[in-house]
C-alpha cells in the first residue's frame, strides 16, 4: 500500500478532533490480514494498513455479521458480531501503535472529498505521511492513548468557528470560546456567530455570563 496524497480534515465547523485523509494505490484485502489476539482484542497489520476487533462472545456488532479471519499461527476463526473498538484501546492493549484515518483508493472519492472508508494505519506510517505531505502538521497524543493531527505551531486547528465543549486533558477549554469575539485557549481567532450550547443555562446557572468570568 503506497500513500499517494494526504490532507487533514480539520473539522473547523465542529468540536470534533481533526483527522487524516489518505489516497492510496490500494487497500490490502481480508486475505492479506493476519490477526493476533490479546485480551479478546484482535489486531492485524499489512503494509501499514490496520484492522482490529473486540470479540469475547457472539454478539450484535456489525449487525451480527460473521467475519472469517486468519490468525498469524495459521488458525482460522469466525467472529460473530464482533465490535470495532478503536485505535486508542488497541494501543493500550499493546499492539503496534496505530491511528484512525479516512482512506480511499479511488481518485474520484479524493476529488469530491467525501465517501472515504473509515480505517486505521500504523503510527509509523502516519509519521512518514506527515513528513512527506504535511510538514506543518504533527501528531497529538491524548490521555486515551490515541493520536490526532494538529499544527506544529501549537494550534489544534487553523481556526474554530463553533464553541468547544470542555475536554479535560486535551488542552482545549470550552469557556474561552463560548462568546463571539473571544479567542480560544490555543490562540485561535473566532469565526462566525456565537452558537448556543443546549442546556448551558442549567449547567452554568446564568445564561448571560461572559466567557472568562
Amino acid at each position: 500500500m503506497k500513500v499517494l496524497k494526504a490532507s487533514v480534515d480539520w473539522k473547523c465547523a465542529y468540536a470534533n478532533h481533526p483527522g487524516l485523509r489518505l489516497l492510496v494505490d490500494r487497500i490490502p484485502g481480508w486475505e492479506e490480514m493476519l490477526f493476533e489476539e490479546k485480551e479478546n482484542h484482535y489486531f492485524a497489520e499489512c503494509e501499514g494498513f490496520v484492522k482490529f476487533f473486540y470479540y469475547r462472545n457472539p454478539g450484535d456488532g456489525f449487525g451480527g455479521r460473521h467475519f472469517s479471519i486468519k490468525m498469524k499461527n495459521g488458525e482460522e476463526k469466525i467472529l460473530i458480531g464482533p465490535w470495532s473498538t478503536n485505535s486508542g484501546r488497541m494501543n493500550t492493549v499493546g499492539f503496534t501503535p496505530s491511528i484512525e484515518v479516512a482512506i480511499t483508493d479511488e481518485p474520484k472519492v479524493w476529488e469530491r472529498g467525501h465517501t472515504f472508508w473509515a480505517g486505521a494505519i500504523t503510527l509509523e506510517l502516519a509519521e512518514k505521511v506527515l513528513e512527506e505531505f504535511l510538514p506543518e502538521v504533527k501528531l497529538y497524543h491524548t490521555k486515551w492513548n490515541d493520536y490526532y493531527p494538529m499544527l506544529k505551531d501549537g494550534r489544534m486547528k487553523p481556526y474554530q468557528n463553533v464553541p468547544l465543549y470542555c475536554r479535560t486533558g486535551d488542552g482545549i477549554c470550552a469557556r474561552c470560546s463560548l462568546r463571539k469575539g473571544a479567542k480560544d485557549c490555543a490562540g485561535n481567532e473566532p469565526r462566525g456567530e456565537e452558537v448556543p450550547i443546549p442546556g448551558r443555562e442549567e449547567r452554568d446557572g446564568n445564561s448571560n455570563d461572559k466567557a472568562g468570568e
